[in-house]
């Protein structure tokens, strides 16, 4: 089983003090065990979300999870794993996949929270960063 940590999104002033990020939760890679004999499919093709300590969305935002393919290799990898809810500050959600089993880790090194307006769930992550709200990799 793979996992990312990951942290609260944003910029720091160069003459600032780098300190660790805040840990705010972890994606875990599950499998449903739906194997194939030829492929890895069935392998790491679910995921697990726990998230806390979370501020809510501005008015009329949600929060949308991703997975992001490798940034290095030019990979447009993206899958959206959902929109997720808060109570008293977590979020939980579970992506059971897509039918063909593909294993999540072979595809996807990247993960990502944007807030965007809640009318309209987007097929894709804005590429504004001032969206991007929690990210790992």
């Amino acid at each position: 089983m793979g996992y990312f940590l990951f942290y609260a999104h944003g910029t720091t002033p160069a003459s600032a003090v780098v300190a660790a990020p805040k840990i705010l939760g972890r994606v875990n890679f599950l499998s449903s065990e739906q194997v194939s004999e030829t492929s890895n499919a069935g392998l790491n093709d679910e995921i697990e979300l726990d998230m806390h300590g979370i501020q809510p969305p501005a008015p009329g935002n949600s929060f949308y999870a991703w997975l992001l393919g490798d940034q290095n290799s030019g990979d447009s990898t993206v899958i959206l794993l959902g929109k997720l809810t808060l109570v008293g500050g977590n979020a939980h959600l579970l992506y059971m996949g897509d039918a063909q089993h593909t294993n999540l880790l072979d595809i996807a090194s990247r993960f990502l929270v944007t807030e965007e307006s809640a009318t309209i769930t987007p097929v894709s992550p804005s590429p504004d960063y001032n969206t991007w709200r929690y990210y790992g990799e």
